[in-house]
């Protein structure tokens, strides 16, 4: 559902995998994507975002600001790419994390 305040746009889009292996995308503001099990692909654009990987060995992308990114459990991979202000959760297992060296991280 989309909200207008200021003459903006802002997206509130509650994206949910399953338990299975999911490919899992969004590129707008204020996106909450819960991933839950299995191993995922979870790709964010430029949009904010809430991040839940889930269990499972999962990889994540984004290139949104204002990102928060929860890995939680299993051996996960974490690239963020955008310039502000952002915040990385790995969890448990043996996680890969690479960030935009100038960000506000």
């Amino acid at each position: 559902m989309a909200r207008r305040k200021k003459g903006y746009v802002h997206y509130n889009h509650n994206i949910n995998g399953t338990e299975g292996n999911d490919h899992l995308s969004t590129n707008h503001d204020n996106d909450t994507v819960q991933a839950k099990g299995g191993d995922d692909t979870i790709d964010n654009g430029n949009g904010r975002a809430y991040i839940y990987a889930g269990t499972g060995n999962d990889i994540v992308n984004s290139n949104g600001n204002y990102v928060r990114i929860y890995g939680e459990d299993g051996n996960d991979s974490i690239s963020s790419s955008g310039n502000s202000y952002g915040e990385i959760r790995a969890g448990n297992g043996n996680d890969s994390i690479t960030f935009n060296e100038g960000a506000d991280a």
